[in-house]
């Protein structure tokens, strides 16, 4: 079974979510075209899936008695709109200029596009958010990596496509300079803010495309081919990923028995980008990609992309 897995960029493009056209051609500015099924659905095979999901049964392209499951993040925008009334018009386009609001923060002119909550719950959500960027992503994350949170711009995005039965909201909060992403933070909030998704977009150097290829060595026929050999990377990269996931994240222990480097769950990289993706389940049953360059090493982010279905 083919899985569909772009990773990094594929995260932006994600929070991004529908109807977003603008930002998602910014992104792409950044980084040249991404791969087509970029826009379609992600899909998770084996046990691996999402909070949000639709399940089917599929059979496996070899035909052998396995069926696995595979977990598509369900398009939903229109669910999380249609039972709101919010003006005559319903296109996620049309939303997207009708939803816009501007406040300032720390002396800056911050947008938020909620369509879902009145003008002043989007101010406050939009403080709350900032507050905890200025605060805890700053200290854990920005400050770490040489990133002033003073220098760029910020534009908040609820994200329609992720529901919560909580009542917690999903946004998606683009770090840019000169109208160009640099970093994706991905938020949930609730009474508080908590961190989902950190992504360097424009803040690392992926080689890929036509004017920066690849050096030939981390070509995946050459530096991934077989199992072996991405058995040995993996391992390689666990110390640090445990590293991030506990001492950066203080989360949960890794579950070091489930893993399975053929499946793109745990194990993707291409020659789009010079980026490599692993995938962990933690102790408590979250499922998290660690994304990395793979030609000098350095990690540039992670997603909680879900959780443990088995």
């Amino acid at each position: 079974m083919k899985i569909k897995n772009v990773g990094l960029m594929a995260i932006t493009i994600a929070i991004v979510g529908c109807g977003s056209l603008a930002l998602v051609a910014s992104m792409s500015q950044i980084k040249g075209a991404v791969e087509k099924e970029a826009s379609g659905d992600v899909e998770i095979a084996t046990n691996v899936g999402t909070t949000h999901v639709n399940v089917e049964e599929v059979e496996t392209e070899d035909k052998v008695d396995k069926v696995d499951k595979v977990y598509e993040f369900e398009d939903s925008i229109d669910k999380a709109i249609k039972p709101y009334v919010l003006s005559e018009k319903e296109s996620p386009d049309e939303l997207w200029n009708v939803a816009k609001i501007t406040s300032v923060y720390e002396g800056k002119v911050i947008s938020i596009r909620d369509g879902l909550v009145t003008k002043d719950e989007a101010i406050s959500n939009l403080t709350k958010i900032m507050d905890y960027i200025y605060g805890y992503v700053d200290d854990h994350f920005l400050v770490p990596n040489d990133i002033d949170k003073t220098a760029f711009e910020y534009d908040i995005q609820r994200q329609y496509h992720m529901v919560y039965g909580d009542g917690a909201i999903s946004y998606g909060v683009f770090v840019k300079e000169d109208g160009n992403i640099v970093c994706t933070i991905g938020i949930v909030l609730e009474e508080e803010a908590r961190l989902r998704t950190f992504a360097m977009d424009g803040l690392v150097d992926l080689y890929g495309g036509e004017k920066n290829e690849i050096p030939e060595e981390y070509l995946i026929e050459n530096w991934c081919a077989a199992k072996e050999q991405r058995q040995e990377i993996y391992n390689e990269y666990f110390v640090k990923s445990e590293a991030i996931i506990k001492d950066m994240l203080g989360m949960p222990d890794i579950r070091k028995e489930i893993v399975d480097v053929d499946c793109g769950s745990y194990f993707n990289a291409d020659n789009g980008w010079s980026e490599v993706c692993f995938g962990y389940v933690l102790k408590d049953g979250t499922y998290i990609k660690v994304f990395y360059n793979r030609v000098n090493g350095r990690w540039i982010g992670y997603t909680i992309a879900g959780y443990y279905q088995g």
